[in-house]
């Protein structure tokens, strides 16, 4: 079952659906304001009215999160349901960090921010339990151009983009992530306090590019959302994606590709494609420095396409090969 951080549930209630809106306006609108105040309470809030709504809000967002279900299923790359399942959400306290630990967090996340695009990135700090903390960023580099891009994926890369962009779409954004084939360079290691920093680096002739997601938009900002991801996988039986239960799969022909997934669903949220591709060949990668290293391989590319106005049709159109 999945669990609610403190942070999730603030958000349920800082974006609240309209039941929950309509929970806490009756909430809010019975206590007790007195007429004459209402000038004192235009230019400030009193700390107990404050605390009061916050209180309620919380409340609201924790009884809805406990009480709603939702019923998802799993299906393989042919469409199959493998796995049924109801979720209720269950709100969850977060542990409270001590103060040093959370200031050492901080530490790491800026140091790691302020490192250079392109390079992996982690910096390390002790924990209270002995063993080691952190925060990482893994190697990628950002795109606007669509030449620019075409040029990165065309040296070795399992990645495939589309074939063909409907009429009026254009590249918002684009960024790719890599590993390496069999070495990671160091480039630097500093100390901040309890903080390390490492800066690893990897040649271009051993770049391993493993995602590459792609945002395209048209004038009236409709937009086309596709993420390409290698794998290791190879069995189009295992349980490949989790949908709502109330949309429908179905099994469709992609040339080029080995299986094809259209997801329809009950709301208007747009159209989704998942594909499945086989690699010519495997394409090797060691894991990254601070793992074991031993060499792994990819075998196949797994793409997901999202549209807010386009059909499946045309989403299969994209990515035809032949």
């Amino acid at each position: 079952m999945k669990q609610y951080t403190q942070s999730e549930l603030q958000k349920m209630y800082m974006e609240p659906s309209e039941e929950l809106k309509d929970c806490i306006h009756q909430e809010i609108s019975s206590l007790p304001i007195k007429e004459q105040e209402e000038e004192i309470v235009k230019k400030k809030l009193s700390f107990s009215f404050v605390s009061v709504i916050a209180i309620l809000l919380a409340l609201v967002a924790v009884a809805y999160a406990a009480t709603e279900v939702y019923h998802r299923i799993s299906v393989n790359w042919k469409g199959e349901t493998v796995e049924e399942s109801e979720i209720v959400p269950q709100p969850t306290a977060e542990i409270p960090v001590p103060t040093e630990e959370a200031d050492l967090h901080q530490i790491a996340e800026r140091l790691v921010e302020s490192a250079p695009e392109g390079e992996i990135v982690k910096a390390s700090y002790p924990d209270p339990e002995g063993g080691q903390s952190g925060v990482r960023r893994s190697f990628c580099q950002k795109y606007t151009s669509w030449e620019e891009l075409q040029q990165a994926l065309s040296k070795n890369s399992g990645i495939t983009l589309p074939a063909w962009i409907p009429d009026g779409y254009h590249l918002q954004y684009a960024e790719i992530s890599f590993k390496s084939k069999n070495d990671y360079h160091l480039i630097e290691e500093k100390q901040e306090g309890s903080v390390t920093l490492r800066r690893y680096s990897v040649d271009d002739e051993n770049k391993v590019i493993d995602e590459c997601y792609l945002l395209l938009q048209d004038d009236e900002k409709h937009t086309i959302s596709i993420t390409s991801t290698l794998s290791g996988s190879t069995d189009s039986n295992n349980s490949a994606i989790n949908i709502p239960a109330d949309n429908s799969v179905t099994s469709v022909t992609v040339p080029g590709m080995e299986n094809a997934i259209a997801i329809n669903s009950t709301g208007n949220i747009g159209s989704t494609l998942y594909l499945r591709r086989l690699l010519d060949s495997p394409i090797k990668w060691v894991d990254t420095p601070d793992m074991p290293a031993f060499v792994m391989a990819y075998n196949e590319e797994h793409i997901d396409i999202w549209a807010t106005d386009l059909a499946i049709d045309e989403l299969k159109k994209m990515f035809s090969l032949e």
